[in-house]
């Protein structure tokens, strides 16, 4: 028999399709789905506080200068190499090789440090 020949009922019939009707006598109900919801803002939010504690390695570079190799062989304990940057300066503060913060160059208590001007907040 081929399918072209078949009447629709027949092949609901053969397709194991449930008609309405069949439904009702058989006492066949219909899945019913609730409606769904976005989650709330509360939802939303996982506790994340456990994240505080890694450790992040943080670089400032606070200059840089230009030797000939012949100069770098001579170094010796206690000579100073003149860097560009000066107490003042802008330096550029990075979190594990990314940029996080721009800032001042700083000297309290004989100790060097970063005054924060600008924050990266992307």
């Amino acid at each position: 028999m081929a399918l072209w020949n078949l009447s629709e009922a027949e092949i609901k019939q053969k397709l194991k399709i449930v008609t309405d009707e069949q439904a009702r006598v058989n006492n066949i109900k219909k899945i019913q789905f609730s409606p769904l919801e976005p989650p709330s803002a509360e939802e939303g939010q996982k506790d994340i506080s456990f994240l505080k504690e890694i450790e992040l390695l943080l670089e400032v570079e606070l200059g840089s200068t230009t030797l000939t190799l012949r100069e770098v062989l001579n170094i010796n304990e206690g000579d100073v190499i003149t860097l560009s940057k000066m107490v003042g300066d802008t330096v550029d503060l990075a979190a594990n090789d990314v940029w996080l913060a721009r800032g001042e160059v700083l000297v309290i208590n004989d100790v060097l440090g970063i005054r924060i001007s600008s924050l990266n907040k992307e």
